[in-house]
C-alpha cells in the first residue's frame, strides 16, 4: 500500500541487510503474500521478481529532489529483456572512457576461473616468465608461434610450438592463430565466453609503450584485470589503459574519421630503425592511411563514429567476439600481414590500431553522444594517437597553475640576495 517513487533501488544476488524498523514499515500482509507466492517451487519466475523487489520494499524511498538529481546525472536506461532491465546508465557506458570498466565485468578472482586459451607471438625474448605469469588461471591451451625463424626458449612444457616463416609482425601470427589454430583448440561444446589472450614474448611496460606513449599516458594492467575486462559486455580487454592527469586525460576511444587518417609517412621509407631485426628489407608504404588498410579488410559490420584502440599489441577477447567478425576478414588480415619485411612495419601499425574495434562490442549511439559530450576534443593529427579523445580540465589547470605561482612567489620572497659576499633578505 506504500507509494514508491519513479526510481527504486534493486539488490541483485539475494544477500542484504535491513533494520527491523524497515521490515515492519511494510504491512505484514505484504510479507505473507510473498511467502505464499514463493511456495510454488524452487527455480520459478517469482523468485527473479522478488529478487528485484526486496530493496524497494525495505529501503527508504528517494525524495523527489533525489529522483530529479539522479535523472539529471543519468543519460538513460538500460533497455533489455532480462538482467539489469531499467538500470540507470552513467555518462560513460559503465565507465568505459579508459576502456577498463564495463557492465558485466567478472570479479578478479572469478576471472581466473574463466577458461583461457593463450597465444604468444615469439621472436627473441626467453619465456621463462610465462609459467609463473599464468599460475592460478584456468589455462585450456598455450600456443606459441615463433615468427623470427628462431627456436623458442623457456616455453612451458604444456605449450604447443609452431614455427612460421619470417614473413610478418606479431599481428600476422595473431591472425594466423584465429584462422588456423583456434578452431581446432576449441572443444565440440566450447563455451563462447572462453577467452583468448594474445601476447608477445615480452609484456613489460617499456616494450608495450614503444608506440611513442609515455609512462604518464598509459599503464599496464595485470592478466587478471585484462581477462576481467574481456569477460564483460565489451568482450575485449587491452593490457594498456590510459592514465591522464587531473588536468588532461585521454580515452581508449578515438574519433574514427581522424583515426582513419593515421599514416606512417612520419616513418621515413627505408628507415633502418624500423626493420625487422632478422630482415634486411627496407620499409616502404603500400597503403595511403589506416582507412585504406581497414577498407581492404572488407569488413561488413558497421562501426560507430567512436572506436576503441589498443596500443601495445597485448589484449584478450572472448571467442564470441572473435567469431562475431566474418571469417573472411581474419583470412584477409592474415594475407595482408604476410609480407616479408618490406612493409610489415606499416601494416603492423595499422593492424595494432584495428584489433580493438574489430573485436570489441561497438558503442551504442547514446554512449557515443555521452563520450563526445564528456570530451573536450580529439587529437587532430595524422600520426601517433591520431583521433584520441581527451578531456582538458581548464578550470583545474588554472587552479593548479595559481597554486604553483604562489609557491614560486613565496620562494622568491624568501630567497636571499647576495651582494658583495653578504646575504640580504
Amino acid at each position: 500500500t506504500r507509494k514508491t517513487p519513479d526510481l527504486v533501488q534493486v539488490c541483485y544476488g539475494g544477500v542484504f541487510a535491513a533494520s527491523v524498523k524497515s521490515i515492519y514499515r511494510q504491512d505484514s500482509k505484504v510479507w505473507k503474500r510473498i511467502e505464499d507466492l514463493l511456495t510454488r517451487g524452487n527455480n520459478i519466475e517469482e523468485g527473479h521478481f522478488v529478487e528485484r523487489s526486496w530493496a524497494h520494499l525495505l529501503a527508504k524511498p528517494l525524495e523527489p529532489f533525489q529522483v530529479k538529481a539522479l535523472r539529471n546525472v543519468s543519460t538513460g536506461l538500460i533497455m533489455q529483456e532480462a538482467g539489469v532491465l531499467g538500470a540507470l546508465g552513467d555518462e560513460l557506458c559503465g565507465g568505459c572512457w579508459k576502456g577498463d570498466r564495463y557492465l558485466g565485468m567478472l570479479p578478479r578472482k572469478r576471472a581466473q576461473r574463466r577458461k583461457i586459451h593463450v597465444m604468444v607471438s615469439y621472436c627473441k625474448a626467453p619465456l621463462d616468465w610465462l609459467k609463473q605469469y599464468l599460475h592460478g588461471f584456468n589455462i585450456a591451451s598455450i600456443h606459441i608461434v615463433s615468427i623470427c625463424g628462431v627456436d623458442v626458449e623457456g616455453a612451458p612444457a604444456s605449450a604447443e610450438i609452431e614455427l612460421l616463416p619470417n614473413v610478418g609482425p606479431p599481428d600476422h601470427a595473431y591472425a594466423h592463430y584465429i584462422t588456423t589454430i583456434l578452431p581446432r583448440k576449441l572443444g565440440a561444446n566450447e563455451d563462447d565466453d572462453s577467452v583468448v589472450a594474445f601476447m608477445k614474448d615480452d609484456v613489460n611496460e617499456e616494450d608495450l609503450r614503444q608506440s611513442g606513449l609515455s609512462a604518464k599516458d598509459v599503464k599496464v594492467i595485470d592478466l587478471e584485470s585484462m581477462i576481467s575486462v574481456a569477460s564483460s559486455s565489451n568482450g575485449f580487454g587491452c593490457a594498456l589503459v590510459p592514465l591522464g592527469t587531473p588536468i588532461d586525460s585521454i580515452s581508449a576511444y578515438h574519433d574514427k574519421e581522424v583515426l582513419f587518417q593515421f599514416e606512417t609517412g612520419a616513418i621515413k621509407e627505408g628507415s633502418k630503425s624500423h626493420r625487422n631485426k632478422t630482415d634486411s628489407a627496407e620499409f616502404k608504404l603500400t597503403h595511403k592511411n589506416l582507412g585504406a588498410f581497414f577498407e581492404s579488410l572488407n569488413v561488413t559490420r558497421k562501426t560507430p563514429d567512436l572506436v576503441q584502440v589498443c596500443y601495445g599489441g597485448v589484449f584478450a577477447a572472448t571467442v564470441r567476439s572473435i567469431y562475431r567478425q566474418d571469417a573472411a576478414v581474419w583470412r584477409r588480415m592474415e594475407d595482408l600481414l604476410a609480407i616479408r619485411g618490406s612493409d610489415n612495419v606499416e601494416r603492423h601499425l595499422f593492424a595494432e590500431r584495428s584489433w580493438a574495434h574489430l573485436l570489441a562490442k561497438p558503442l551504442e549511439p547514446r554512449h557515443v553522444r555521452a563520450m563526445r559530450k564528456y570530451a573536450t576534443g580529439s587529437l587532430n593529427q595524422t600520426e601517433g594517437m591520431a583521433g584520441v579523445l581527451h578531456k582538458t580540465q581548464l578550470e583545474e589547470y588554472k587552479r593548479l597553475a595559481a597554486i604553483e605561482y604562489r609557491r614560486w612567489a613565496k620562494k622568491q620572497r624568501n630567497k636571499p640576495v647576495r651582494y658583495k659576499g653578504a646575504d640580504y633578505r
